[in-house]
């Protein structure tokens, strides 16, 4: 489970995007900076696995991103269209949040990488594990 010292150091962009990720009620924004980190410590708390399950979790920027969409699901032309091109199979997800921060046009930020990439795993267009 993630701790709260991890939580504080998260955009706020990212913890809506972390809690939309395991809540059955996602949000588009929370009125404050402490409801986001209440809400989203919440909703980790009541999806961890229990004590007794064992768990294989990597650090998520070591988790390996497979590609399963044949074609790009992205609007050509849009920024999310150019997110998308970045996106290979077998590279990690810090791999790619550094490609798509280096990207050269406009700011692209960890937060756009990181709901592109929560965004593709609910649609059904990449996995993650």
């Amino acid at each position: 489970m993630t701790n709260t010292t991890n939580l504080e150091s998260l955009s706020t962009a990212e913890l809506v995007a972390l809690h939309n990720a395991h809540s059955d009620k996602p949000v588009k924004k929370f009125s404050d900076r402490k409801t986001a980190l209440r809400r989203t410590q919440e909703v980790l708390a009541a999806t961890a696995p229990a004590a007794d399950e064992p768990t294989t979790a990597k650090a998520s920027d070591e988790r390996v991103i497979t590609v399963l969409a044949e074609v790009s699901p992205r609007r050509p032309g849009s920024l999310s269209a150019e997110r998308w091109a970045l996106l290979r199979t077998g590279m990690t997800v810090g791999e790619y949040v550094a490609a798509v921060m280096s990207s050269t046009r406009y700011s692209q930020s960890r937060a756009k990488a990181v709901r592109d990439l929560l965004y593709d795993v609910k649609k059904g267009n990449i996995s993650i594990a």
